[in-house]
């Protein structure tokens, strides 16, 4: 916890002394407060469309979603690797992130699309990404 705390504080640090001429152009400060938006519930406020295009590999994880969307009786995991042309650990990694998230169900090793996840694809391409 100690190195958790040490290690905001000097991104806070940082941030407060490269945007000191304009703070107002750093969505983490507001005045003399440095924000930090943390999330590790799952079940939080975002919504499912927002914490994939905020995830880094947030290309990949919609091409695995629209990967799934393609099959009514689901994707194994070596079909959706081959065809994306990402290696097997990746798309488990993915594969986990969507479930976990309730985007994707797993069933007998195949992925299948949720009815929460064909609203958030479609939430994604409507928003234009």
């Amino acid at each position: 916890m100690l190195v958790i705390s040490i290690f905001l504080f000097h991104i806070a640090l940082l941030m407060s002394k490269h945007h000191s001429y304009r703070s107002f152009s750093c969505p983490f400060l507001r005045g003399n407060i440095f924000i930090i938006p943390l999330s590790l519930d799952p079940k939080s406020s975002s919504s499912s469309s927002d914490i994939i295009i905020n995830s880094k590999s947030r290309y990949n994880l919609i091409k695995v979603l629209e990967f799934t969307a393609k099959f009514e009786n689901g994707a194994k995991v070596e079909d959706i690797s081959t065809a994306l042309n990402l290696s097997r650990k990746v798309v488990r990694t993915h594969l986990n992130k969507l479930e976990k998230f309730g985007l994707v169900s797993c069933f007998e090793d195949k992925y299948k699309i949720t009815d929460e996840g064909k609203r958030t694809l479609n939430k994604i391409r409507l928003s234009g990404f």
